[in-house]
């Protein structure tokens, strides 16, 4: 399976000699050398995904009783980043250390969708920052940015370009961005180095 996804893009042709030309303006050729002279299975599909949406329920004064907002409804990333199952499993488990935690208590339920929906928080945080920021490198992304989005920026095109040369750090890369590794890794002082090299010489 091939994915290749753009920003504020016109919609392409579905036809494969269209997805092939798009694949060859990549800034590396191994996808389009891989899938050139390969046989299609399937059509090619396309879709447009027009916003990411994080919904504050921890704003909320008084919690409803009785209400859990897990997943979507209460965060919807980017699809291409790979977050959202990640983030709605991650708030499964943490939803049911809740209840496990509560089964002895007198009213369980009580206070439960307050004290859920911030606990979801720094998972939603993490997974946002990474998903977001890649986002706002195109001028025509709405949303509030963040102060040190520049930086940001340079330091992710400093990553991608040491990824491109370095398997293990694209290994960490690729890991990181699926929140399978913390974002902390990526902040390894050596690889911090090597990354602000590759910033200074862009």
């Amino acid at each position: 399976m091939a994915l290749i996804s753009e920003r504020h893009a016109e919609v392409p042709s579905a036809e494969p000699e269209a997805f092939l030309e798009l694949a060859r303006q990549l800034r590396t050729s191994t996808i389009h050398d891989t899938i050139k002279d390969e046989t299609h299975l399937g059509k090619i599909h396309r879709f447009a995904f027009p916003e990411s949406v994080w919904t504050r329920y921890e704003r909320l004064g008084d919690f409803p009783r009785g209400l859990l907002a897990l997943g979507d409804a209460v965060s919807r990333f980017n699809p291409v980043y790979g977050q959202g199952m990640t983030v709605a499993a991650q708030g499964a488990l943490t939803l049911r250390d809740l209840l496990r935690a509560r089964a002895g208590h007198g009213d369980p339920l009580d206070g439960l969708g307050r004290t859920f929906i911030l606990a979801l928080q720094p998972l939603i945080e993490a997974a946002w920052s990474a998903a977001t920021v890649p986002d706002f490198a195109h001028p025509l992304t709405r949303g509030e940015r963040p102060a040190d989005l520049e930086r940001s920026l340079r330091f992710t095109g400093g990553l991608l370009r040491l990824a491109a040369r370095d398997p293990e750090v694209h290994r960490l890369m690729v890991r990181a961005r699926h929140l399978l590794a913390s974002k902390s890794e990526l902040h390894d002082p050596d690889l911090v180095r090597r990354i602000e090299a590759e910033m200074a010489a862009a």
